[in-house]
This record gives C-alpha cells, structure tokens and sequence, in this order.
C-alpha cells in the first residue's frame, strides 16, 4: 500500500470512522424500512433477490424524504475554516517569532517557517482527532487573533488591520447568515444552535444528523454503511473522491453506489456521473463494542457499534463493464409498472400532448434488476411530490429517454380530470 493511501486511511479513519455508535436510533429507522424484521440478507439463499432490491431501494427512500443535506455543512465550513485558520495560522506565528526574537534577537526570525510547518501539522492532527474545534483550541486561535490583531493596529500595519477586519467580518456574517436561516424557516431554536455547532465538526455522530434530520455525504454514507450491515450485507465500502464519499457494496459480483438519493447506480454510471475515471474503495470493518463500565441500567447499553476502514484498492471506471450482465431499461415496460404501482387504471392516450411532464437527470448505462427497481422507485416518488393525493387522476404514463439530452429520462403524463389545476 502506499504511503499517499496509508495517509488518506488514516484520515478518512478519523473523519469516516465509527467508535462506540449509539445504535438505538438506527435500529428504529431499520425496523422501518425493513420488510419483514426476521429477514436478513444471505448469500445463499436466492430467494433474498426480492428482498435485496427492496430493502436497498428502502434505505435510499428513506433519506431522500426524511434527511436534508446541509450545505452550511458543505460550503460554509470550508470557507469560515480557510478565514479563521488562516488568521490563526498569521496570527501564533507572528506572536510566536515576536517571543524568540526577544530571547533569541535576530536569529529568531529564522524560526518562521518552522512554526509556519508545526503549525500545518498541529491542525492535520486536531483534524484526525476531531478536536479542530474544540472549545481549548477555538478560544487559544481567537485570543492570538485579537492580539496579533492589536499589535498591527498599535504599529501601523494598516493594511493588515483592514484584511483582519475583512475576515473577521466575514466569518460574523456567515455565521449570522446560519443562525437566522434556520432559527428563522424552522423556528427551531435547537436545530439553529445544532446546525451552528454541527458546522465545525468533522465527525458528527450518527445519533445527532437522525434526529436533526440533517447530514452532508459523510454522514448519509455512514448511516446507509450502518443500516446495510444491519441487513446482513458484507462487503461494504465508501467510495471516495475529492469533496465526496458514497457508500458502496459489492452484491454478486456486482459493485452498486448508494449516494443519498435514488436511484441506486453501478459503480461504473456512478463514475461518470461524477466525472471520474477512478475511485478509492476502502473495505469497512464492522465491530460490535461491549464497554464493561458502561451502565447496564442505560437503555441505550445493549448494542453500539465500531467501524474501522480496512483494505484499500483503486478501482478504474469500465473495470467489470460486461453487456451479458446488463441490460437497457425496457421503458414500456417500466410505464406499466410505474402505473401499477400508483395503483392507476391506464386509460386509451386520446391526446398525443401529454397534461404534465416530468424531466430527471439520467446518468444510467448499465441495468439489473436492483438498479431498475431503484428507478421505479425514484419515478413513484417524484410524481407523488408533484401531484400529492391526485395521484389517482392520472389515467396513462409514458417514460422514454430524452432524444436531445441523453443525460435525461422523461415522463409524460396525462390525467382524466381537465379540471386539475397544477
């Protein structure tokens, strides 16, 4: 293995990593989209075929409609991390050489670029921790601001009080701009505090995004990690590229990508949806942890969970791409099954122009029956989002794939009622 990915394992260990889970919120969310409770993943068994596209398709549904990516977490952090560790970085080493050149005189100043190095290595470390943000480093970061601040204002530096004060500046506004969104919107006091606090945390705990409700990728691919080992599933992984991480899983031979939202897709479609020509795969190690002190009054003592990154591979997009084992999505078909599932009589298309029509992005190439079932699942909740409880108006559906956009899947729909308004 190479040093680049024993660095990146380490990392991703720390940020990706699960110690000591808390699974008594997960294990309601799994009871929820389980199928049937007794029922458990078993390679052995073929008749799990059913149960496999089913409860795979579950755990994606289930985050589409009840977890909200949040960008604060995203884009917010990077920027208010770039500004605040970048003043404090200015900051500890200008104090830090003012001190040596006093005790040292002008040899001191050498030193510059030694603090500037320990200094990049004391945040990789506090990162790898989780500590980045911990209440001791956040005010030590901000008291050597203010006073490096201080010392350009006191000797003139008037340029470097204006940058200071730009940054400064900007970091209030972000945060003001988080607190009122969502103290505002939600009027939810708790959720603006979390969402605030949640921002610069690396490693969010599962327990917290489920009952917030909120999560960026790293926690929608823990979540869906945890509940794929909780099905019985094995060989699970997290796909990562950079800014990204999915959960994948290796089933028959096959590698799918649970990104978040349905549908789910090859590893090859998935690489090209992203844009990538390859991906890191890192094999999870799922331990269960017993804490011998832990209080067995608790309710919550009796099942937690620990996930270690274990192997490491590189995996090149097209690697298995084999015709025999994919097939093209049938779109007569998949329209029959759609209307099926809404539970809609088809009626004769009397009218070639549809009533509505609904347009998807389509990044898929390669079909099997969990990807295709995964679709008509994305197909039934997209148009339970535009007609609600006028679902039973709809009297024929027409799905085929965009001729000017080949990235597109279409879906013409036409109603028995005239009167419906949108």
């Amino acid at each position: 293995m190479g040093f680049t990915k024993n660095l990146k394992k380490i990392y991703l260990n720390g940020q990706m990593g699960v110690n000591d889970e808390n699974m008594e919120e997960l294990n309601k969310i799994y009871n929820i989209i389980n199928l049937n409770n007794n029922n458990k993943h078993d390679d052995n068994t073929h008749k799990n075929d059913i149960y496999n596209k089913a409860i795979l398709s579950n755990i994606l549904e289930f985050q589409n409609l009840n977890i909200e990516y949040t960008f604060e977490r995203g884009i917010v952090f990077a920027i208010v991390t770039i500004l605040f560790l970048g003043l404090a970085s200015i900051s500890i080493t200008n104090i830090l050489t003012i001190i040596s050149a006093l005790f040292l005189g002008i040899y001191g100043g050498l030193l510059y670029p030694v603090y500037s190095f320990s200094f990049l290595l004391l945040i990789l470390y506090l990162a790898y921790t989780n500590n980045l943000y911990s209440k001791f480093i956040v005010i030590m970061f901000i008291t050597s601001i203010l006073i490096n601040y201080y010392l350009y204002y006191i000797f003139g530096f008037l340029d470097s009080v204006i940058l200071y004060s730009a940054c400064i500046g900007g970091i209030l506004a972000v945060m003001t701009y988080v607190y009122l969104k969502y103290r505002l919107i939600s009027r939810d006091k708790k959720l603006a505090y979390h969402t605030i606090e949640s921002i610069f945390k690396l490693n969010l705990p599962i327990e917290s995004s489920l009952r917030y409700r909120v999560a960026i990728c790293r926690e929608y691919a823990k979540i869906t990690a945890m509940l794929l080992n909780k099905a019985g599933f094995k060989d699970i992984y997290y796909f990562t590229i950079i800014g990204h991480v999915a959960t994948g899983l290796k089933l028959n031979n096959k590698y799918y990508v649970l990104d978040q939202r349905l549908p789910i897709l090859s590893l090859n479609d998935w690489l090209y949806k992203v844009g990538r020509k390859n991906v890191d795969a890192y094999k999870l190690k799922f331990m269960d942890v017993t804490d011998l002190n832990r209080n067995l009054d608790s309710k919550n003592h009796n099942e937690h969970l620990k996930i270690e990154l274990e192997d490491i591979n590189t995996i090149y997009r097209d690697y298995d791409h084999d015709e025999n084992l994919y097939r093209e999505l049938n779109y007569k078909d998949m329209s029959n099954k759609l209307l099926k599932l809404l539970n809609c009589n088809p009626k004769p298309i009397l009218n070639k122009k549809p009533d509505f029509n609904i347009t998807l992005k389509y990044y898929i190439r390669e079909i099997d029956e969990v990807i295709e079932y995964s679709i008509l699942r994305m197909l039934y909740l997209e148009i339970g989002k535009k007609f609600g409880s006028n679902i039973s108006k709809i009297s024929n559906i027409e799905i085929y794939k965009s001729e000017i956009n080949k990235n597109e899947l279409v879906i013409n729909i036409w109603i028995n009622n005239k009167d419906y308004t949108e």
